[in-house]
């Protein structure tokens, strides 16, 4: 390589199977639409990156090989995947094998569109070719040495597309349709590439470079060109610069505007030699895969950090500054003072062996004496030759020093017992003067001290108080002070850790928990407020203050450093932070370790070395990270695996018109944002329209639940940010939940007609039952009245005249005979019968033992009247005759039906039986008599003119109808009984009443 190659330090971060790398030769990477960074291994399968964890996937995902060559995503977002036993796809969710008509297919290399529709895959044998719209793989033959040469790369133009091979440089004219050689001496092309003017760049693994005119197609000779390359990959960046990975030897970068060559190897910083692949990311950072070393992050030379490995004695650098000669001075942990300049970092030797403390500070005065504050021995003073410890008086030499500041004659010294301002007399004679509590400290932990341009030497302390020290008058000294405490904003116990000022006239301050503050110190009221903008500090524990050379403010801190953007008013408009993943790779400053030299590049000291800012560097892109969906779930459960599956969209994550029903309605939603240059710098924050329209606060939870939703169109609505002020597009995704059927206008509807119907349906029967309720009292009462006339008619027919006379004349006949005795017994029936009928007439019911008493009493006096001898007897098992409630004289006109119609024609005796049941709710009365059965009955009723017993009976009988009042039963049923040669022997006669109890 000749002398044009540059040689400097680079910033690299290396992943490795130690941080989560399934294995570490990486020989492909690709990042897809999503922002995700895949890493093809050979061994170990696929790793997925998202700037914070690997995933991975090998054959017991479904991946057809785990050694992997290439990796290419389709403008459909499907991963190609070249493995060593052939090709398979990856849509997100599963591995898919590919297979060639002729079901072989080598080993492949490269993939590139030759048109929208068809793919081209370099293989070990020739080009393969992928048809989009038929779904078809299969093998072309275009040429006689392509065919069945390895193919390495492709190399896409408007009008050509370029083909590497091990049988040379190849291209297809679109115009023309067909394949030229490009040249054929040069063989074992492994990548092909054209610059930003339009060259084309051909690597040979065994030839080296060779750049041709694109239009001449003629070699360019370059005096810079490296002269042997023996490369495995070549990348071109988003710049136009060009990266190659060379055997065995790191990698070399042409700076395309520069036009100049650099060599980066292991001793430029580069973790491993072998480089195998690149590729650039959406944020501008450089990523390589190696061979043994696993992937490698390019961070750029916008920070440069120095450790061990560069000559540092110490990891921790404790106090840094510049001495007029332009070296950089600093202290590392207990190994003494070194300095950096243009040969490197040199140990300091001059008496360095006694700062085997921490030297926490280090100041060069106007005399080029280097003074060094350190804690446990006290202050020291360097020339050229030697370091003498301070000593005013014995206390001094062991007091703790944090800070040194130099005015016009003094050397002002910050202490754990104070400020101590020293006056040199001569060479070893000092005068000096202490200020702590004799000017009011309340501490005299002193942690910074600072100049201003007025002269005056600000401090902090560890409890909070800022304050000034200034001298007045040279001839007749004397100092003034103020401190500032809580009632100037300040906080109590918060230490005061670092002080800077603008040139705005601000002081800004920083503490150890309430971040940043600032105040206008060229006022008499002077008030600190904390800094207020839209972007937040990464850490409010802040270590150091630095402005550079535009005005901005680097705050350092356990995190990292965050950059304060200042505009001319002093107002804070946006905030950058620098971590890790962004190059600044010491991590945690140390307190007011932290310069601006006179090339204004900024050194901090770390906890992890020595890191310079070189403003001149180009940063990677500050863009905002990349939002996807992870899954959508509906009541825990995968919408792919549902019935709304067609709905599921990979990009968006829901299709337009999903409409759920009212019972789905839990869902959830689990997102991701990937930024591979600040991924933990990530925050979420949400809505769901149609419940609520404000964002959800910032938050780091990936995913969302939403419960028990109310019927409704909603929207949900995700967004990725960083500071919020690195806004991701807003995921919106739409969907609705139906309404139950009850809540449906049709269902309303209906149920107001049918509740108005019911309400008419109601109401008309309501006033039916009224209108039948007045019809049945109405018909009640015509029917009570109807048996009241019954009643006074019954009462009227109560006894046969024939009966009463009758009976009177057998009483006669007995008197007659002078049958006294006899006549006195008849008569006292006849009275107690009379007696009965009259009592039980004033009654609307009696019981039924009075009843069957007056029908005993009624049928003793027949038999007395009667010719014709009868018996009789009145049953009632079972029945309580006084419980029984029955009208008055409703049976007896039946009892003399039979007796006179019945038995009294018999020329044999007769017989009567009265018998009573309850039966269904009703009374039953059979009387049953063996008489001439109404059929010869009716021929002697016709014979003679008819009586009042005929009338008595159909009173009798609408007496029963009345009682009935619609009821279902037969009140009245008469039957004729025969004997068993079918003649007449009697009659049945069964009476029906409502039984009526009275307990």
């Amino acid at each position: 390589m000749n002398s044009s190659l540059l040689s400097q330090s680079y910033n690299f971060i290396q992943y490795s199977i130690e941080d989560g790398l399934a294995q570490s030769q990486v020989y492909a990477l690709e990042q897809d639409s999503k922002g995700y960074l895949w890493m093809g291994t050979q061994g170990g399968g696929l790793s997925r990156f998202d700037g914070k964890e690997f995933q991975h996937f090998s054959t017991k995902n479904g991946l057809i090989s785990n050694s992997i060559s290439e990796i290419f995503e389709d403008s459909l977002g499907t991963l190609w995947i070249s493995t060593q036993r052939g090709i398979c796809t990856y849509d997100g969710y599963q591995f898919k094998d590919f297979h060639p008509q002729n079901n072989e297919l080598p080993k492949s290399e490269k993939f590139a569109y030759f048109n929208k529709n068809l793919l081209w895959i370099a293989s070990q044998k020739g080009i393969y070719e992928y048809n989009f719209i038929k779904d078809s793989l299969y093998k072309l033959n275009i040429n006689r040495l392509l065919d069945k040469t390895i193919i390495h790369d492709f190399y896409k133009e408007d009008n050509r597309i370029w083909i590497a091979s091990n049988q040379g440089t190849y291209y297809y004219d679109y115009k023309k349709k067909e394949f030229q050689s490009l040249d054929k001496k040069v063989t074992e092309v492994i990548a092909i590439n054209q610059d930003s003017d339009g060259n084309i760049w051909v690597l040979s693994h065994t030839q080296g470079l060779k750049i041709y005119d694109s239009n001449s197609l003629e070699e360019i000779e370059q005096n810079e060109l490296p002269n042997t390359i023996n490369g495995w990959a070549m990348f071109k960046d988003s710049d136009g610069n060009f990266w190659i990975g060379l055997e065995e030897n790191g990698l070399l970068f042409y700076d395309f505007k520069l036009k100049k060559w650099s060599k980066i190897s292991t001793r430029e910083g580069l973790p491993n030699k072998n480089i195998m692949a690149f590729i650039q990311d959406d944020w501008g950072n450089i990523w390589m895969g190696t061979s043994g070393g696993g992937v490698i992050k390019y961070l750029g030379q916008f920070f440069v950090h120095y450790d061990e490995k560069e000559g540092i004695h110490g990891d921790r650098i404790y106090a840094i500054t510049e001495r007029k000669n332009g070296q950089i001075w600093f202290s590392a942990s207990s190994g003494g003072l070194a300095y950096y300049d243009t040969l490197g970092f040199q140990k300091v030797e001059i008496d360095s062996g006694q700062f085997n403390v921490k030297c926490k500070a280090l100041l060069e005065d106007k005399n080029e004496n280097l003074w060094v504050g350190t804690i446990g021995k006290g202050l020291y003073k360097c020339d050229s030759f030697s370091c003498n410890n301070i000593k005013i008086e014995e206390e001094l030499a062991f007091k703790e020093v944090v800070a040194l500041v130099e005015d016009n004659s003094s050397i002002w010294i910050a202490t754990q017992k104070g400020i101590y301002r020293l006056k040199t007399i001569n060479d070893s004679t000092y005068n000096y003067q202490v200020f702590s509590r004799n000017i009011g400290l309340r501490s005299s932990r002193i942690t910074d001290l600072k100049k201003s341009d007025d002269g005056k030497i600000w401090f902090a302390t560890r409890i909070g108080e800022v304050g000034y020290l200034m001298e007045i008058n040279e001839k007749n000294p004397k100092i003034i002070k103020k401190i500032f405490y809580k009632q100037e904003g300040l906080s109590y116990d918060v230490a005061v850790r670092s002080l800077a000022f603008d040139d705005n006239g601000y002081l800004w301050i920083g503490t150890a928990s309430n971040g940043i503050l600032k105040a206008d110190i060229r006022t008499d009221s002077v008030y600190f407020n904390p800094i207020s903008n839209i972007n937040k500090l990464h850490s409010y524990n802040i270590y150091s203050l630095q402005f550079d050379k535009n005005g901005n403010l680097w705050a350092g801190s356990e995190k990292g450093v965050d950059l304060l953007h200042i505009n001319e008013v002093g107002i804070v408009t946006h905030i950058d932070f620098y971590g890790k993943n962004k190059g600044f790779l010491g991590i945690e400053t140390c307190q007011n370790a932290v310069i601006l030299d006179q090339n204004n590049h900024i050194w901090f000291g770390t906890m992890n070395g020595l890191t310079q800012h070189i403003p001149s560097q180009k940063q990677t892109k500050i863009l905002a990270p990349k939002l996807h969906y992870k899954e959508i779930s509906l009541f825990y459960k995968k919408i792919q695996e549902t019935a709304y599956a067609s709905f599921y969209d990979q990009k968006l994550g829901l299709k337009q018109g999903l409409s759920l029903p009212h019972h789905t309605n839990s869902i959830n939603f689990e997102f991701k944002a990937i930024n591979l240059s600040q991924p933990e710098e990530i925050f979420y924050r949400w809505r769901l329209l149609g419940i609520e329209n404000e964002w959800s606060p910032t938050s780091k939870k990936e995913s969302v639940d939403y419960s028990n939703l109310p019927p409704g169109d909603y929207k949900f609505e995700v967004q990725a940010l960083i500071d919020e002020q690195l806004t991701s597009n807003i995921l919106s995704t739409p969907f609705s939940i139906k309404k139950p059927y009850w809540e449906k206008m049709w269902f309303k509807i209906m149920s107001l007609l049918i509740l108005f119907l019911l309400i008419g349906l109601i109401f008309y029967n309501w006033k039916k039952r009224i209108e039948k309720r007045e019809k049945a009292k109405r018909e009640h009462l015509e029917i009570e009245n109807k048996v009241l006339q019954l009643e006074q008619k019954a009462l009227q027919l109560q006894m046969n005249p024939h009966f009463i006379f009758n009976a009177l004349n057998s009483i006669q006949s007995l008197v007659a005979t002078k049958d006294y005795s006899v006549a006195r017994t008849q008569i006292g029936n006849f009275a107690q019968l009379m007696r009965s009928i009259l009592s039980n007439s004033r009654q609307s019911n009696i019981s039924l033992d009075e009843e069957i008493n007056t029908l005993d009493k009624y049928l003793k006096m027949e038999q007395f009247c009667q010719k014709t001898p009868f018996n009789y007897t009145i049953n009632y098992n079972n029945i309580d005759i006084e419980e029984i409630q029955i009208p008055p004289m409703l049976l007896q006109p039946f009892v003399e039906n039979a007796v006179i119609h019945g038995i009294a024609h018999l020329e044999k005796e007769g017989n009567i039986h009265i018998n009573f049941e309850v039966k269904n709710n009703l009374l039953i009365c059979t009387i049953t008599d063996n008489g001439l059965g109404r059929e010869k009955a009716n021929e002697l009723k016709q014979s003679k003119k008819p009586g009042h017993q005929s009338v008595a009976m159909e009173v009798t009988q609408q007496r029963l109808e009345a009682l009935r009042e619609g009821k279902k039963y037969i009140p009245v049923e008469i039957i004729d009984l025969i004997d068993a040669n079918k003649n007449p022997n009697g009659t049945q006669v069964i009476v029906r009443l409502p039984l009526i109890q009275e307990f």
